[in-house]
């Protein structure tokens, strides 16, 4: 627990009530609590905010899509972008409450307690715990089978087009430019940490981790190979927490403000 999530009164308990995912309802009471929580933390310029503001977005382009028709099983969308929300929810309501989050997710944390001024490596710490450990563990508790794969692509592509207004949203509320992290050529570790070597564009690398979360989600369904797919999900997420302080020391995103 951080300083800066010591809180009491209204803010702490706005936090613990957004988070609490027993009363979690569907995709637009998910975007609608993110935001929420985007905003609280904004406000106090915590870094942890800075992932509910990418968040919000892509949830919020998500639901409108789902409204859209732009799906073909928009029931499995939701379910899945529900549980997937959840995760993130959840971790951080255990971090409120000083209870024990997932591994990743309490590396991100710690991040933020060492240098909290450090914005892209608390970024890409909360990223590495997203996209790396939630994303094929919500695919699984969703039920994701192959017929799911046309509307997942959708939804990959949906995300990576909010790039945009991500940027210019951390910007206006955190002062920070984090386009680097978006547009910047991928670092050379990842040779080792992706199957098939280095993508040439960060969009490469985003799709190219999809990609990679959807075949371990599928794969998780088999409770014999469960045991083995969450070993190298783990491995995986070990290994970019370890580049996060190489991946904050190559961006070094500059400020907009004083």
């Amino acid at each position: 627990m951080t300083s800066s999530f010591a809180w009491e009164g209204d803010e702490h308990a706005s936090l613990l009530t957004l988070s609490d995912i027993r009363t979690l309802g569907g995709l637009r009471d998910a975007a609608s609590r993110v935001a929420a929580i985007a905003d609280i933390l904004a406000e106090r310029r915590d870094p942890r905010g800075v992932f509910p503001l990418i968040y919000r977005i892509g949830l919020e382009a998500v639901a409108a899509a789902v409204e859209d028709g732009r799906f073909r099983d928009p029931d499995w969308v939701q379910t899945f972008d529900v549980a997937f929300a959840g995760r993130y929810l959840d971790n951080l309501h255990r971090h409120l409450c000083q209870a024990r989050t997932t591994p990743p997710w309490a590396a991100a944390n710690r991040h933020v307690d060492t240098d909290p001024a450090a914005i892209a490596g608390a970024v890409a710490a909360a990223l590495n715990a997203h996209l790396i450990s939630d994303l094929p563990e919500a695919l699984h508790a969703s039920s994701v089978r192959a017929r799911h794969v046309f509307d997942y692509q959708t939804l990959s592509r949906l995300i990576w087009q909010t790039a945009p207004a991500a940027i210019a949203e951390i910007e206006r509320r955190y002062g920070t430019d984090l386009s680097p992290l978006y547009y910047a050529p991928p670092l050379t570790w990842l040779d080792t940490a992706l199957p098939g070597g280095v993508p040439d564009s960060q969009e490469r690398l985003f799709h190219s981790i999809t990609g990679l979360a959807f075949a371990q989600g599928l794969a998780l369904a088999n409770p014999l190979a469960r045991p083995l797919i969450r070993a190298q999900i783990a491995a995986g997420s070990q290994t970019l927490i370890v580049a996060v302080d190489q991946l904050t020391r190559k961006l070094r995103p500059r400020s907009v403000r004083a």
